[in-house]
């Protein structure tokens, strides 16, 4: 992929692109993050800076691609008055215009965890509450769970040894734990 910056943009020739630069002709491609300001679609640039360049997508070309806020898209820009207007969409989060469809959540499966994650061997002197937690929560790979408990119970200190056994037990487990409301120590 080879990169250029021209008006604070990203442009790009991209790999899946190659047989659409070569049937149209060499034109910039612009690439930026798709963002609705006042009710006007349009780029931004993905390096975050603050540009007076502003890249409008027509109503009907969101509609079209079925596009929503935070989508990366790259594309052809035709300039028009003092403004840069999108002609055609070539990629939208670099897949292809033509192939990309999104899914409605209303229509996708539940996908329910099948892998057991442990937090201790037998065998191994391990904490009591892993213990605890394997026996009698059996949490699944993929699964999100709540903690509840008052102040001061011990809430933070169950989590981070859970967190622990579980990738000290589970090869290559990404763990991401959430705190909310939590004071900064």
């Amino acid at each position: 992929m080879k990169e250029l910056k021209k008006n604070e943009f990203i442009l790009t020739v991209e790999d899946s692109n190659k047989e659409i630069l070569e049937r149209d002709g060499v034109r910039d491609i612009y690439r930026g993050q798709l963002e609705t300001i006042n009710g006007v679609a349009m780029l931004l640039p993905l390096n975050c800076i603050d540009s007076s360049m502003k890249i409008i997508i027509a109503s009907e070309m969101v509609e079209a691609y079925d596009l929503r806020d935070g989508d990366v898209i790259s594309c052809y820009a035709e300039q028009r008055n003092s403004i840069f207007v999108v002609s055609r969409v070539l990629t939208i989060n670099g897949l292809v215009s033509d192939s990309f469809h999104r899914v409605e959540f209303e229509d996708c499966k539940v996908s329910y965890p099948k892998h057991r994650m442990n937090f201790y061997k037998d065998g191994e002197t391990g904490s009591l509450s892993a213990k605890c937690l394997q026996w009698l929560l059996p949490i699944g790979k993929g699964q999100r769970g709540l903690l509840i408990a008052p102040p001061k119970a011990g809430k933070s200190m169950l989590l981070a040894e859970a967190a622990n056994m579980a990738a000290k037990y589970n090869g290559g487990l990404k763990v991401l734990a959430v705190l909310i409301d939590q004071s900064p120590e």
